[in-house]
C-alpha cells in the first residue's frame, strides 16, 4: 500500500513538471514568433 503511494506521488510529480515543461515551450514559441514577427515588420517597412 506505502508502495503505491510513492509510486503514484512520483508519477504526479513527473506530470506535473512535463505539463510545465510543455507549457515553457509553448511560451518560448509564441514569444519566438512575436520576436520573428516584429523584426519581420521592422525590416518590410
Amino acid at each position: 500500500m506505502m508502495m503505491m503511494m510513492m509510486l503514484m506521488n512520483i508519477a504526479m510529480s513527473i506530470a506535473m513538471t512535463h505539463t510545465i515543461i510543455i507549457v515553457m515551450m509553448r511560451v518560448m514559441m509564441m514569444l519566438m514568433d512575436t520576436l520573428i514577427a516584429m523584426i519581420m515588420y521592422t525590416v518590410c517597412r
